[in-house]
């Protein structure tokens, strides 16, 4: 999946889920809700409950921060160790989720990457931002896009908008 906009289609991703998967088919959820410790616009605990039930029903889940730590009721931290994220894996994983792969890790500022917890084992993948903090390219919230172009003649031109998202 990717991002779904309603607890309905929620639903129905869960029938056709159930319904159409063929043997060894895979279940891939990203709960695409939320980020930077809120929920994306339009979004409500209602949803988030439904999302978490979607995500006990899936092979391999792939949450950030913000959306673990809201299907796990956990306290958002914008700052965080292995501990903490060892501790959203426990809760996932009793709730259901069989392999997460945490995406937009960041133990170490300067870096980002990925944490995969896959049939009890434990990976870290981490490379260099592309941007450094603080640029607009790299503090884009929720459902938006920001696309920067650099011309010769132009100069620096940024464009900055709602991207995937359920309302204008």
């Amino acid at each position: 999946t990717g991002y779904l906009g309603s607890t309905k289609q929620i639903d129905f991703v869960i029938d056709i889920m159930n319904r159409t998967l063929n043997d060894g088919g895979l279940r891939i959820v990203d709960p695409a809700m939320a980020d930077k410790g809120k929920l994306y616009y339009g979004f409500d605990m209602e949803f988030v409950k439904a999302m978490a039930n979607l995500c006990a029903h899936a092979d391999i889940v792939l949450p950030n921060i913000t959306e673990a730590c809201f299907m796990t009721d956990t306290e958002y931290q914008e700052t965080y160790d292995r501990e903490y994220v060892d501790l959203l894996i426990k809760k996932l994983t009793d709730a259901g989720c069989k392999n997460i792969i945490f995406t937009g890790i960041s133990y170490k500022e300067g870096t980002t990457g990925v944490v995969v917890y896959e049939n009890g084992a434990y990976s870290v993948y981490v490379q260099p931002t592309l941007v450094p903090q603080g640029a607009p390219e790299s503090a884009v919230p929720s459902n938006y896009n920001l696309i920067t172009l650099i011309g010769q003649i132009s100069g620096r031109m940024s464009f900055y908008g709602q991207g995937a998202g359920r309302y204008p």
